[in-house]
């Protein structure tokens, strides 16, 4: 399938894993471009921020966790669009609203 602009939503997911648990969510044992594709078709092992709870993540809201695990839904008919992400229950209840992030965006 052509890549679309869910996979730039999948790709944001990438690195708030990243930001959030500091290690990409799919990490093969083997380091390669090859490796890591089969470990994303595999979902092996399972994004750190999918198998960890509150305790393990430290402060990582649960609203931000749903967020994240949104965002790296491994379908593209699961994955949220742009717009749902910003409209998200992560952004309802943080002072980043969409609306606040376009003109922070735009002012850039």
């Amino acid at each position: 399938e052509p890549y679309g602009c869910k996979a730039d939503v999948w790709s944001v997911g990438v690195i708030a894993h990243l930001l959030v648990c500091g290690c990409y969510p799919y990490a093969p044992r083997i380091v390669s471009s090859r490796a890591m594709k089969a470990a994303i078709k595999a979902g092996v092992p399972e994004p750190k921020i999918f198998r960890e709870g509150p305790r393990e993540l430290g402060d990582v809201s649960e609203d931000a966790r749903q967020w994240i695990c949104g965002l790296l839904c491994r379908s593209h008919e699961g994955r949220p669009t742009a717009s749902e992400a910003l409209g998200g229950a992560f952004f309802a209840s943080s002072s980043l609203s969409a609306a606040c992030l376009r003109r922070r965006l735009c002012a850039a």
